[in-house]
């Protein structure tokens, strides 16, 4: 079960999401409950305080958040308590401080999760946190809804031109700059933009329809779930070139700590990839094994790999297969909550 601090909503001027099932694209396995419809002073409190109230009145056997305060106090009355970081910045105010060393002596409270052993390792050094009470667990792919077998030729409308993809958010820093870059210098190739939000797509979108050099860049702006996988099956390459600040939503530089979501997506696809060299990625990814990885913000680097990977169709399977191994066995959704459990799971109730 998993509950939340306030709507889903797309990152843009349009309407809220308001199904899970239509936001994913597929029927979750969670209940989900909107506890505030609007953002107010204050309200990370209040729905902290409404979650332990759910937790307790609903006899939950574990609180697992990405909310700080909403650790608190499930963990302060003895209930199994995980909290999951995604970066430092968000824990580095006072209260935060405050609230986090609370936490640590509370007596319900189990571990923290860490997506990226970077974050760890500033965990431990900034914020003091025992290394013993921090789980490095990367985000990882839901499997049943991608075909791992990579595709030796895959099924485009124009076979003749490379394909090259690209999916994920539009936010600066990751990387669709880069791809606009490249784009005039590989006319061989169409590379086609797929994420949100959509006004950013359709700034893109006015771009490349104004630029005679990015005649051949599609953009097809947001996509439910099925259907960016779809488009990435249907590339002879899937590009993730990060530059070297990469900005969340509420433009905090993630790149020391990131584990991008599209990466994972992109390892099971069947598809080969190119992505930036960033010491956090190297975590997950081993460079001319399962990706070629190159210079962040060069185009020429970017170029060249794509080149590279244009006249080697056995690279190209062979990273693709590496990738695809990986994802199966090491970076699934399932394989991360079951190490989570065996961590921190709620065994026996704190008394």
């Amino acid at each position: 079960r998993l509950e939340g601090p306030g709507p889903l909503a797309r990152r843009d001027e349009g309407p809220p999401v308001t199904s899970v099932e239509d936001l994913l694209g597929t029927r979750p396995l969670f209940a989900s409950r909107t506890l505030s419809t609007r953002t107010h002073r204050g309200q990370s409190y209040l729905h902290a305080v409404r979650i332990a109230r759910m937790a307790r009145r609903e006899d939950a056997d574990l609180v697992f958040s990405r909310n700080l305060r909403a650790c608190l106090i499930p963990a302060l009355r003895g209930l199994a308590t995980v909290f999951e970081a995604h970066t430092l910045t968000a824990l580095q105010g006072a209260q935060d401080r405050r609230v986090l060393r609370r936490l640590l002596t509370a007596r319900g409270f189990r571990g923290v999760v860490a997506i990226s052993g970077a974050l760890a390792d500033d965990l431990i050094r900034e914020l003091d946190i025992p290394a013993s009470r921090i789980l490095v667990a990367h985000d990882a792919v839901r499997l049943d809804r991608i075909a791992l077998e990579p595709i030796t030729t895959p099924p485009t409308t124009n076979p003749a031109r490379f394909q090259v993809g690209y999916t994920g958010s539009l936010f600066p820093g990751k990387g669709v700059e880069w791809v606009l870059a490249a784009a005039p210098r590989c006319p061989w190739a169409t590379f086609h933009v797929a994420g949100g939000p959509s006004s950013r797509a359709a700034e893109l979108a006015a771009r490349c329809a104004a630029d005679s050099d990015l005649t051949n860049v599609v953009i097809h702006g947001e996509l439910q779930p099925p259907d960016a996988i779809g488009l990435q099956r249907r590339m002879d390459v899937l590009l993730a070139p990060f530059s070297r600040r990469v900005e969340s939503d509420s433009g905090i530089d993630i790149s020391r700590w990131t584990s991008p979501m599209k990466v994972f997506e992109y390892m099971a696809s069947g598809r080969p990839m190119i992505v930036s060299d960033l010491p956090v990625l190297r975590e997950v990814l081993r460079p001319g094994v399962d990706a070629l990885m190159v210079e962040p913000e060069s185009t020429s680097a970017l170029v060249a790999a794509l080149v590279r990977l244009r006249d080697d169709a056995a690279l190209r399977t062979r990273l693709a297969t590496s990738a695809a191994e990986r994802a199966r066995v090491e970076f699934t959704w399932t394989a991360r909550a079951r190490a989570i459990l065996e961590r921190f799971g709620p065994g026996d109730r704190v008394q």
